[in-house]
């Protein structure tokens, strides 16, 4: 019954505009996850050992707040393109998790491309970066060089080198910050105070 009840939980990921100011997940922000998220706070100790002339001891004072939530969710994205509108569910996860984000542009093979050395129309090879991952061809590559309109795949394509005009699909681009990230704050929330604690008890 746990397990059922546990089901009608809703849980709400959004990015906080402020650092750690709470921006509580509407409708829109909900996410399917595949178990109820795991909370574990922490709170530093600092112990308080001090000299005073006697030999009983101070309390401890409480220190810096922190904390993790791990959850299980689907990567998978909400549609073909790279257009907002198709990003995965849990896009702000995502993007908070690593830190850099990028969604190339659907984009058209012209004359002269290779197996691995992929001819863009004028001004496509923009919308891509290094690592991103297109698909050509049924088959999934990552893009490790670019030089203005041809992007260059890590790997050959099995199929050969595509004919003009052939798509090549850009992909949601999940990749590790360097030099900091710049979505520094995330909220998640499964809501123990309006949502959870009512479908776990069937209220």
């Amino acid at each position: 019954m746990g397990r059922v009840l546990s089901r009608n939980t809703i849980v709400g990921v959004k990015a906080e505009v402020t650092e750690g100011t709470y921006n509580a997940p509407t409708a829109t922000d909900v996410i399917q996850v595949a178990d109820i998220p795991a909370a574990a706070p922490v709170i530093d100790k600092i112990n308080r050992d001090v000299i005073k002339g006697s030999l009983s001891q101070l309390k401890p004072l409480a220190g810096m707040h922190s904390g993790t939530i791990e959850l299980m969710t689907e990567i998978r994205a909400a549609g073909v393109t790279a257009l907002v509108s198709d990003q995965p569910e849990a896009h702000e996860l995502f993007k908070n998790a690593m830190g850099r984000y990028n969604a190339g542009t659907n984009a058209t093979t012209v004359a002269g491309s290779t197996a691995t050395a992929i001819n863009l129309g004028v001004g496509e090879g923009a919308t891509f970066a290094v690592y991103d991952v297109v698909f050509i061809l049924g088959e999934v590559r990552h893009v490790v060089s670019i030089a203005v309109d041809t992007i260059t795949l890590n790997a050959a394509l099995t199929a050969g080198a595509p004919a003009a005009a052939t798509a090549v699909r850009a992909g949601h681009n999940y990749k590790p910050g360097t030099g900091g990230t710049v979505y520094t704050s995330l909220t998640t929330s499964f809501d123990v105070r309006l949502c959870s604690w009512a479908a776990r008890f069937g209220t």
